[in-house]
Order: structure tokens, then C-alpha cells, then sequence
């Protein structure tokens, strides 16, 4: 039987790994969280993953707070690249598969096409600065881990875009978002799924995963206005939804203007995987709250 083991399993990405476990008998889950292993202590993350041995690691383990890291860039870069590194250098050791996560925002936002994984990054926040560094860092402590780039990611628990919008839309008549920012969000959900598509293809000695980075989001492209707009629309909603600028919504982290990814290298490295659209899997979502 396959072991996976996760990290950061308390968070938004780990509990959507967690519902789905009891889908997937056929592995067999360690899911971990800070009390389980502090993954910022070199000697802690060998010594553990030595005495569980499991055959892919999956680090959902991130420091996501945007705005703070910009006020604590030393906590942003001690998980997002030093704790990713510990990581990754345990598991060439000892032979472990390493799945590590990133983020649109290592891209500068100023292409007016899809960013495909030979873009070169300018991240202008330090979070998307810490994301970057991790990414470099894991590909040099570890030549086969695989990293896969996402973003705007959301999902039924945790906090993201959907239960807010939805929190605001229980007690207030007007809604401000801003509509200047494009991407394309992504259900926790399918990241997931996609992830364990890509390990099945590993396992069937895929010669385009190990090693290798990925761009992974739903399918079809939004601002941030879009999103909140289709949100309300599947919530049924009756007040009103404005767009505004960034400018009127000043943050400490500057947020790329755009960040749409191509997903060709996935689609082609997993060609039997379908992405759904963002508004199919948002709307799937609503529905199951």
C-alpha cells in the first residue's frame, strides 16, 4: 500500500486532502500538522520522516498571509523556503517523493497572455518572494520534487474569497470588490485531485512529472469582481456588487494586475484529466454548503 504523508494537514489545502482520504483506501495517510512536526527544524523533519518512511510527501505546510509578510518577511521566508527546503533535502535522502506548492504571485503581472512555467518571475510582494525563493531551493536540495503553481485558492472551510464574500453578503447591503485584478481561482478540490492524478502518472513511470513544475487553476479567467458576482448569483443574493479599483483598496502587499496560467504542460503531462471550469466548480461548492 502507497503512504502519503501531508504536512500543514490543518490547513485550508490539508483539509481538503483529509475529506478525500476516506475516498482513497488504497493509500495509506499521515497527516501532520505543527504538533505533530515542526517542519522549520532540519534534524525533526529527518529523523521523522526517516522513522515513517512514507512514499510521497505532500507539503501543504505555507505561510499565506499576503499583507503580514510584508510586516514579517523573516516568518514568511522561514516556511514558504527554509522549512519547504528541510523538506525537500530529507526526502532525496531518503528517497521519498516530494510535492511542493507554490503561487501565481511569483509572476510580475505584467503580461497580457497566459504565464506558462518558462516565464521568467519577478514576484513584486514578499510573499510572492518567499514562494519564489522555496521554489529554488527545493529544486536544488531535490532534482526530482515536483512543484505546482496554483492560485486563488478556495474551498468550503478555512478562510478564503467564497466565505468571505458570503460572510459580507449576510450582513451588508453593498459589496465592494475589486475588478482590475485577473486570474482564475482555483477549488481546493481539484487541486487536489489534480495533484493525486499527477502521482498516478509517476506511478506509471511518467517520464514528464519528476523533476518538473506545474501551473494548475480551474479552467476560464475572472477578476476578482467576476468571482464575487458569480458567487452571489449561485447564493442568491440581493443587494448590490461594486466594482472598484485596486487604487480605491489600498493594501501593505502589492497583488499582480494579472496572473492567468497556462495549464497546457499539465494537460499534457496528464492528458486523462479534465479541469472544470471555475464557475462549474464553484457552483458545485455552493451547493454543498
Amino acid at each position: 500500500m502507497k503512504s502519503l504523508m501531508l504536512t500543514g494537514a490543518n490547513g485550508q489545502l490539508g483539509e481538503c486532502f483529509k475529506k478525500l482520504s476516506s475516498e482513497k483506501p488504497e493509500f495509506n495517510w499521515l497527516f501532520t500538522g505543527r504538533q505533530e512536526l515542526d517542519i522549520s527544524s532540519e534534524t525533526q523533519v529527518f529523523s521523522f520522516l526517516e522513522k515513517n518512511r512514507p512514499s510521497v510527501l505532500i507539503n501543504c505546510a505555507a505561510y499565506t498571509s499576503v499583507d503580514k509578510a510584508e510586516s514579517e518577511p523573516d516568518k514568511a521566508f522561514l516556511i514558504n523556503e527554509k522549512a519547504a527546503t528541510h523538506l525537500a533535502f530529507a526526502c532525496r535522502r531518503l528517497g521519498i517523493v516530494f510535492v511542493h506548492y507554490s503561487t501565481d504571485y511569483v509572476y510580475d503581472g505584467k503580461s497580457n497572455k497566459a504565464y506558462t512555467e518558462k516565464h521568467n518571475c519577478d514576484p513584486r510582494s514578499v510573499y510572492g518572494k518567499s514562494k519564489l525563493a522555496g521554489e529554488k531551493a527545493v529544486l536544488q536540495a531535490n532534482s526530482d520534487a515536483i512543484i505546482i503553481r496554483t492560485s486563488w485558492l478556495y474551498s468550503s472551510t478555512g478562510e478564503n474569497f467564497l466565505l468571505s464574500i458570503l460572510k459580507l453578503a449576510s450582513k451588508m447591503e453593498e459589496i465592494k470588490v475589486v475588478d482590475d485584478q485577473i486570474g482564475t481561482p482555483t477549488l481546493a478540490n481539484d487541486l487536489v485531485a489534480g495533484t493525486l492524478a499527477l502521482l498516478g502518472e509517476l506511478e506509471r513511470d511518467n517520464d514528464q512529472i519528476r523533476g518538473q513544475l506545474f501551473n494548475f487553476s480551474n479552467h476560464g479567467v475572472c477578476s476578482w469582481y467576476d468571482f464575487a458576482h458569480a458567487i452571489l448569483e449561485f447564493s442568491d443574493y440581493r443587494g448590490r456588487l461594486i466594482p472598484v479599483s485596486s487604487s480605491e483598496f489600498p493594501r501593505p502587499a502589492p497583488r499582480p494586475a494579472f496572473s492567468l496560467m497556462s495549464k497546457s504542460k499539465f494537460q499534457i503531462a496528464v492528458p486523462s484529466f479534465e479541469i472544470p471550469h471555475w464557475r462549474d466548480s464553484l457552483k458545485k461548492v455552493i451547493l454543498e454548503l
